[in-house]
């Protein structure tokens, strides 16, 4: 229940445009969640990879990079379709991709569209 009520907080942050979805990462499902906020419920598993963990939304929207922790990769799902487009190696056991316009030195933000991870003690726990 944590988990749906900080989706929803996060949905309601969200750009107005897509305030009815939350793609929530599920690092033991190997997948990404789309909770619709309308009908507060689960209504899409997206497969991503091995350990999904921290994302952000591209500045446009179209477009959400998954880190993915056991494949040293970030996984790109589009939205609109709901699926996965292709996989990025990025180095060991990436933790969080970041939208480069947010200030480095700052906690991430609804302005970042940061999403944690639901293995988070902070949600789940």
């Amino acid at each position: 229940m944590r988990v749906f009520r900080a989706a929803l907080l996060l949905a309601l942050l969200a750009p107005p445009a897509r305030a009815d979805l939350v793609f929530v990462s599920d690092e033991r499902g190997d997948d990404l969640r789309v909770v619709s906020t309308e009908r507060g419920a689960v209504v899409a598993a997206i497969p991503v990879g091995k350990r999904p963990r921290g994302m952000c939304l591209a500045p446009d929207g179209k477009t959400v990079f998954v880190a993915l922790g056991d494949e040293d990769a970030v996984a790109l799902v589009d939205v609109a379709s709901r699926a996965l487009v292709r996989k990025v190696a990025v180095g060991r056991d990436p933790e969080q991709p970041a939208d480069r316009r947010a200030d480095q030195e700052s906690l991430p933000s609804a302005r970042d569209r940061h999403v944690k991870n639901t293995s988070d003690p902070g949600l789940d726990g």
